[in-house]
């Protein structure tokens, strides 16, 4: 065990709109983003080889505490038989993301307003799993044992997002109650790999899996096409009607 690198990130952010007409106008962001990887994925089996591991914490019994070396504290985790599904990595890099949205938005007539967005955003550093490149060992070889192999995690997937978003809007006006919202929107993700726990699962399953590829795939959290509608009533204070007395 050894001290984790300091993660540090430079996250530029732009945005510019301008009007057209009095009634209309254009917007334009961009930007660069990052988050920290999920916890889980860091410390995730981190304990394994040492008597503070798993097993003392009820776990999969990776490494037992009566397995220590003479005089240490420390055992020898047994990935050759019942090895995790995979390891966390304490130097894991930042995930990061570039987003850009372009959009165009208009007032039609007086209670009405319309807005058009088209968005594309890429991630990359993503988490996937890599399986270890295993070291010929002579004294496993001459018992019998295969090599130990395990999977570590680390940033090598991407995810891309884009899409459309169109919304129209009617605000009660002075002499109506009613209004309306309605929004629809089309979004592709696409991804070269399922996240770890869910390759993992398929893995288990016995389902097909690729793995980590440099080909992009439609993500299991692709969205398609979405509709929502809101509807509002809106009344001056001495115009409230009464509802059940």
């Amino acid at each position: 065990f050894k001290e984790a690198r300091a993660r540090t990130a430079f996250s530029p952010r732009i945005g510019l709109s301008f009007p057209l007409t009095e009634q209309s106008s254009m917007w334009f962001n961009a930007g660069r983003y990052t988050q920290n990887p999920l916890y889980h994925n860091v410390y995730r089996n981190s304990g394994a080889g040492t008597v503070a591991g798993p097993s003392s914490a009820g776990g999969d019994d990776f490494c037992s505490a009566n397995s220590v070396k003479p005089g240490t504290n420390e055992c020898h985790p047994p990935l050759i038989f019942n090895n995790p599904d995979f390891l966390g990595n304490p130097n894991l890099l930042l995930e990061q993301a570039t987003s850009y949205e372009v959009g165009y938005s208009a007032n039609v007539g007086r209670n009405y307003a319309v807005q058009v967005s088209v968005f594309n955003s890429d991630r990359s550093g993503l988490i996937g799993t890599r399986q270890n490149d295993a070291i010929q060992d002579i004294g496993a070889t001459y018992n019998g044992i295969s090599l130990p192999q395990y999977f570590i995690a680390v940033n090598q997937d991407f995810q891309t997002n884009r899409g459309i978003s169109v919304r129209l809007d009617r605000t009660p006006g002075r002499n109506s109650v009613w209004g309306y919202n309605i929004n629809y929107g089309w979004q592709r993700t696409t991804e070269n790999s399922p996240p770890p726990d869910r390759q993992t699962e398929i893995a288990n399953s016995g389902e097909l899996t690729q793995g980590s590829t440099l080909r992009e795939n439609t993500s299991s959290n692709d969205a398609g096409h979405s509709f929502r509608a809101t509807l509002t009533l809106s009344y001056r204070q001495n115009n409230v009607p009464k509802i059940w007395g």
